[in-house]
């Protein structure tokens, strides 16, 4: 026993000199391909390039000491945000569902239906679209085919729009390769996706990056909002009837146009106002702006429409009134114009809660001693602070005590 008590320290010694020699050998590292030493110089700067690489996507840290805690930070750069799949690293070429053919299908075979968003919201294939979500591993979607682009009408150098979905959270320096190729990045579609302006030949250069994983047309079909398939919707996007308004206001009739969005001075509107109770409200945007006489000479197309209201701000808008009997060609003449990006039902806004005021004031009906005495809140700005106050600011600093407290507060509004 007493042996072994003296050889103890002698083992322990051993095994630590061991340990050391093994974490000194991992440090001086060796090249697993040909045996050769790699030198003190070599692994600065292999740490200089890293170093850079990590500046340069905002991730640089004060101490990258060893091979181990780079490739540790190279491996959050890849991470998913919270609540999404796991994304594998590409490995196919980009699913373009512009090509006939397609690796995974053709385009004339559909093999998917749209499916509800809450489906596909969490996984980097969903595509969340106004008419429903698609997974762009499962190729083309089944619509009908006078709402799908026709790719034999293509003219040579002719721009389109694509969707074109990305491997993972896009990435500002993807946007702008694009945009080198010739691609104008527009709208951004859930998950990971945008549609792209861009001619065919542009297209197939963007289908090579490395970081997109699927292409297809911006159908027609993807304009039209779901929510035009829902009776409900559609029998309260209408026109308020005159005995459905609950307006005060002599001036104003309940026959005159839902205000939606201001007239645009300059364009009259002269086509004659529909009776008929029949009919549905739809808002209709362009891409971009500067596109107002576009859509009224679609809408003029349209047999029976009326544009109520107009706006050309960051995107040209209409109010559009369609005779429900005809609803469904309407909206395939709309989505078919290759400058409109969505159409969905205008259900006008209505007051609601309007009755709390003598409730809060008295909670005796129609009694309002607050008004009565000219406390109207007219002039007033209402604030609405749901995440707590800035107690520093000139309204509630005060010099002599400071933070004032809740009570106080109360005390001085009263």
């Amino acid at each position: 026993m007493k042996r072994l008590k003296t050889f103890l320290p002698f083992v322990f010694i051993l095994l630590l000199l061991l340990v050391l020699r093994s974490w000194n050998g991992i440090n001086e590292g060796t090249d697993p391909g040909d045996g050769s030493a790699v030198t003190a110089n070599d692994r600065q700067n292999d740490l200089n390039e890293d170093k850079s690489t990590f500046r340069q996507a905002g991730l640089m840290t004060a101490n990258l000491s060893s091979a181990n805690e780079i490739t540790k930070i190279a491996a959050m750069t890849q991470a998913q945000p919270v609540g999404h799949e796991a994304l594998p690293a590409k490995s196919r070429p980009t699913s373009d569902l512009t090509r006939t053919t397609d690796t995974d299908s053709s385009p004339d075979r559909p093999v998917q239906d749209f499916v509800e968003p809450q489906e596909l919201m969490s996984s980097p294939y969903g595509v969340l679209l106004q008419a429903g979500a698609l997974d762009s591993r499962k190729g083309p979607v089944n619509i009908p085919e006078e709402l799908r682009f026709d790719a034999a009408s293509i003219v040579p150098g002719q721009t389109l729009r694509y969707l074109v979905q990305f491997t993972g959270p896009v990435q500002h320096q993807w946007k702008e390769e694009i945009k080198g190729i010739g691609g104008s990045v527009g709208s951004y579609i859930p998950n990971n996706t945008f549609i792209v302006a861009m001619t065919e030949q542009a297209k197939e250069i963007v289908g090579t990056l490395p970081y997109v994983q699927w292409i297809d047309y911006f159908h027609p079909a993807y304009k039209l909002a779901t929510v035009l398939n829902k009776t409900e919707i559609l029998d309260k996007a209408q026109r308020p009837k005159r005995s459905d308004s609950t307006t005060s206001d002599p001036t104003v009739s309940a026959e005159d146009p839902p205000s939606a969005i201001p007239p645009e001075e300059g364009i009259p509107i002269d086509q004659p106002v529909i009776t008929d109770s029949e009919t549905v409200l739809l808002m209709v945007q362009t891409f971009q702006s500067g596109f107002l006489p576009y859509l009224y000479t679609v809408a003029e197309s349209i047999d029976g429409a009326v544009v109520l209201d107009s706006s050309d701000n960051r995107n040209s808008r209409i109010l559009l009134e369609v005779p429900a009997i005809i609803l469904d060609s309407a909206l395939i003449t709309l989505a078919q114009a290759s400058e409109i990006e969505w159409i969905e039902p205008y259900v006008p806004p209505s007051l609601n809660n309007d009755e709390m005021h003598w409730v809060v004031q008295s909670n005796s009906y129609n009694s309002n001693p607050l008004w009565s005495k000219g406390l109207t809140g007219t002039g007033q700005i209402v604030g609405v602070g749901d995440t707590g106050l800035d107690v520093d600011m000139a309204f509630f600093w005060d010099g002599s005590q400071g933070v004032p407290s809740s009570f106080a507060i109360i005390i001085s509004a009263r």
